[in-house]
């Protein structure tokens, strides 16, 4: 068959088995609870570059096939995956329906085993009518999609962006990374495992921009970082110029 259902206890394993030869691919719970191996997966297999992706497989030697993966990935969680601003792969739509009684799902499965219900939804899916679909497009960005980027932000995210609106601790028009991390890693809602890398990342999503080492001569430098809105006034100054600058604000 060319579909799989990966359930949850297969999110961590190395084997390729269930990708082979698979075009849908269906998640039956995508959330990881703070881990990111399965999810990071995903998202390589759902770019559909033309790169042909490796799996290894059990008993078997590594194999190579193209990435042309369909999926559908389901949650019960609104922080299911770490999604950002420009990511364009994925569409979120979220069910608002409760849960209904047992009798109820007991009725649907009969229905599913009993009465050729899935021979039904078939039908109907394969009639419907899809030719004002656009393949073209990029998948539309719904509320959902935008609840999920706030909810599956790490806590030291709002720690940053406080101090970049109240522009206290080491955030002035110039500052420098190091005690910017330290203070984040402090901080109550810090992240003691945060990186300069993942730091530098995120400054960068959020509009910051490295203007580089900058130093005195005859004291010591630092690798200055300002708003993209700045630069243009801070990339016409002598290094030395900037480095002062950096050093007398309060």
């Amino acid at each position: 068959a060319a579909a799989s259902v990966i359930p949850t206890e297969l999110h961590d394993s190395a084997w390729g088995d269930m990708w082979f030869r698979k075009k849908f691919v269906v998640v039956s719970e995508v959330f990881q609870g703070g881990r990111r191996e399965f999810e990071n997966k995903l998202k390589l297999y759902a770019a559909g570059t033309e790169e042909l992706i490796p799996l290894n497989m059990k008993g078997k030697q590594i194999v190579r096939q193209p990435n042309l993966y369909s999926m559908v990935l389901f949650s019960n969680h609104s922080d299911a995956m770490h999604l950002s601003e420009k990511d364009a792969r994925y569409l979120v739509l979220s069910s608002e329906e409760d849960p209904k009684p047992a009798e109820y799902y007991k009725k649907l499965w009969d229905w599913y085993d009993k009465d050729k219900g899935i021979e039904k939804v078939y039908k109907f899916l394969m009639e419907r009518d899809i030719k004002d679909f656009s393949y073209g497009v990029l998948p539309v960005r719904t509320e959902a999609y935008t609840q999920m980027i706030d909810d599956s932000r790490p806590p030291w995210y709002e720690c940053l962006e406080t101090m970049c609106v109240d522009k206290y601790g080491p955030m002035r028009p110039l500052f420098c990374l190091e005690p910017l991390l330290s203070n984040i890693q402090n901080a109550p809602n810090g992240w003691q495992k945060l990186t300069s890398k993942t730091l530098a990342t995120r400054l960068k999503e959020i509009g910051y921009v490295q203007l580089g080492f900058c130093q005195k001569k005859g004291e010591g430098g630092r690798r200055l970082w300002c708003h993209a809105d700045k630069l243009e006034k801070y990339y016409v100054m002598p290094k030395g110029k900037l480095f002062e600058l950096f050093m007398k604000q309060k």
